[in-house]
């Protein structure tokens, strides 16, 4: 099964979270499935969808990489 590398850190956070890799914290059930859909529309590539809803949303992609990284992800 694929593992998304920018979900790691938090399925180390959340051991004891079934299915933690497939999961945001924070998110609600109705949320995960909209980001699931917008997932699967881009073919199953999550950096795909991230790229396209930053595009829709005239945000730059790498600002919202710099920020993660900042705040301490490991992408």
């Amino acid at each position: 099964m694929f593992q998304n590398p920018m979900m790691e850190p938090l399925s180390k956070q959340l051991p004891n979270q079934q299915n933690s890799s497939q999961t945001i914290p924070g998110a609600s059930p109705n949320q995960m499935a909209q980001i699931m859909n917008l997932v699967n529309q881009s073919g199953g590539d999550p950096q795909k969808a991230f790229y396209e809803l930053a595009k829709q949303r005239g945000v730059d992609p790498q600002a919202v990489i710099n920020v993660a990284k900042n705040l301490g992800f490991k992408i």
